[in-house]
This record gives C-alpha cells, structure tokens and sequence, in this order.
C-alpha cells in the first residue's frame, strides 16, 4: 500500500514539473524519487527482485533525471535582449525630447502622433 502512494506521489510530482513547467518541483519530485527508490530496496529480499530492480530505476534513474530535467526547464535569462532593450528605450526617450520643442504657431503633437512620426523616420519615410 505505502509502495503504491509513494509511486503515485512520485509520478504525479514529476508530471505536474513537465506541465507546468515549473523547475521549482524539480526537487521535491527528485526527493520523492528516492524516497521510494529506499523504500523499493527494503522491501527487496533476494538480489535482482523487482523491488530491487525498482530500487535502481528509482534511485540511479529518476532521480538524476527530474534533477537534470529541473535543471533544463529553467528560464534563460537573456542578457543580451534586456541589454538591448535598454539601449533602445535610451534612444526613444533621446528622440522624444528632441521632439517636444515647437515652432511657433505649431499645434502641440499627441504622444501617438510623436510615435507614428518616429516610425516613420525609421522605416525611411514611407
């Protein structure tokens, strides 16, 4: 009986891990792993049973696997998209306040006209 909730426990932690892809349960699923892999070699009686044979696949498999799998469904952080998103947002504030001085007589531009403009002059002024 306690085989069965350990198992159960095990798979469902690593299932959730893979749907949610959550690197947070990667943990607790590779602990659950070898929990029932110490609980499978207990129960084992002679060498090469199929508790013992669960031991292994438990301990030496799963194990390391969810640790890895944990590891790999973490989020990369990209250094070189923020770092240049942040160049970017640089340049628009840039190109906004070289805008916001008026001939006289102009009518003041909405932001969204300031923006169109912008893109405008980035595309080469289609």
């Amino acid at each position: 009986m306690s085989l069965d909730v350990l198992a159960f426990m095990a798979v469902v932690l690593t299932l959730a891990m893979f749907v949610t892809r959550n690197s947070m349960l990667g943990f607790p699923s590779a602990i659950m792993w070898a929990i029932l892999g110490g609980y499978s070699y207990t129960l084992s009686i002679t060498d090469w049973d199929i508790y013992f044979i669960l031991f292994f696949a438990c301990t030496f498999g799963m194990t390391i696997f969810t640790i890895f799998a944990a590891y790999g469904l973490r989020e990369p952080r990209d250094t070189i998209g923020e770092e240049s998103m942040e160049h970017e947002d640089k340049q628009i504030e840039a190109e906004g306040l070289e805008g916001e001085y008026l001939d006289e007589g102009e009518k003041p531009q909405s932001r969204s006209e300031r923006v169109r403009e912008r893109a405008a002059k980035r595309r080469g002024g289609r």
